[in-house]
């Protein structure tokens, strides 16, 4: 374990001065009209930051408005382009305020891959997350690294959170180097990962909902829904529940079981009107492939 720990020390030490030695391009200039004009904001990269509480906005907004930017708007000089990767919440209220932007960091980065793993990193190191939003992001390291491995976890790691790292220690998966960093379990990683891949599979605003915690969801039951294939993104928690429910073996049919013949007609009838209420009035295909799917075991 000691000899695992001195590897994994040496190869963290190695990876460390490589990506120092690639900082030294960094610049902290103050920003011009000329730079404005080249800001390029990518909803790609947007949307990989969990966005602030209502709560969270109005008391930066505050701040702004009362002492102004302090830090530094990070970009990607990628060209002629600076992509902003950091501070799209600042750059949006100094604007709608108009207020002067600050210095601003260029970092320069192979390929937008890089930079989503920096923003992973970054958002860590200087964001009070919730620990559902931790558990994202920690999923989320983990599906990419495994990903940039081509889906090898056994003994070489691709790039992950902007650092090139040599070789996992003999016998080190992906999981388990990326709990030690972390400092939880390996389990933990992998019902991140499963949380992570739960989210990715609800309709982009659900998901922004879900992280910001403005609608609540169980995370061991989106942790089975990542477990699970879909074809298409969910646009509704219920759907989820009854989703996750029915694969678990929990259909409506143990419900009807306990049900007077009375109270099942009943129920049926309704089931029926409510499906041709819904397709007059147009419904997503999630929803009628759950409904249609709800008659039939109940028929």
């Amino acid at each position: 374990m000691a000899d695992q720990r001195g590897k994994l020390g040496s190869a963290l030490s190695g990876s460390l001065r490589k990506n120092q030695a690639r900082r030294k391009t960094v610049r902290q200039v103050a920003m011009g009209a000329s730079d404005l004009s080249r800001l390029r904001i990518l909803e790609e990269l947007k949307d990989f930051i969990i966005p602030l509480a209502a709560g969270e906005y109005a008391l930066l907004e505050q701040d702004i408005k009362a002492n102004g930017i302090h830090d530094p708007l990070i970009v990607w000089e990628r060209g002629e382009e600076l992509v902003l990767i950091d501070g799209h919440n600042r750059y949006e209220i100094a604007q709608k305020h108009q207020i002067d932007l600050p210095k601003f960091k260029r970092l320069q980065f192979d390929n937008i891959e890089q930079v989503k793993d920096f923003m992973i990193d970054h958002q860590f190191a200087r964001r009070n997350l919730t620990e559902p939003q931790k558990s994202f992001y920690r999923g989320l390291r983990y599906l990419r690294a495994e990903k940039q491995q081509g889906k090898r976890t056994d003994l070489e790691a691709g790039s992950t959170s902007g650092k090139i790292f040599q070789k996992l220690p003999e016998g080190k998966t992906t999981s388990e180097w990326i709990a030690e960093e972390y400092g939880v379990s390996e389990r933990t990683i992998r019902n991140d990962a499963n949380y992570a891949k739960g989210l990715e599979k609800l309709e982009k605003f659900l998901r922004k909902e879900v992280l910001s915690g403005k609608q609540k969801a169980s995370k061991g039951m989106l942790e089975k829904f990542g477990r699970y294939r879909t074809e298409e993104a969910y646009d509704d928690l219920k759907l989820v529940a009854a989703y996750v429910n029915k694969i678990d073996g929990k259909p409506a049919k143990k419900v009807q079981a306990n049900m007077s013949p009375e109270k099942t007609l009943q129920w049926k009838q309704t089931l029926s009107e409510q499906l041709t209420k819904c397709l007059s009035e147009g419904m997503s295909k999630t929803e009628l492939k759950f409904l249609v799917g709800e008659i039939i075991n109940e028929l």
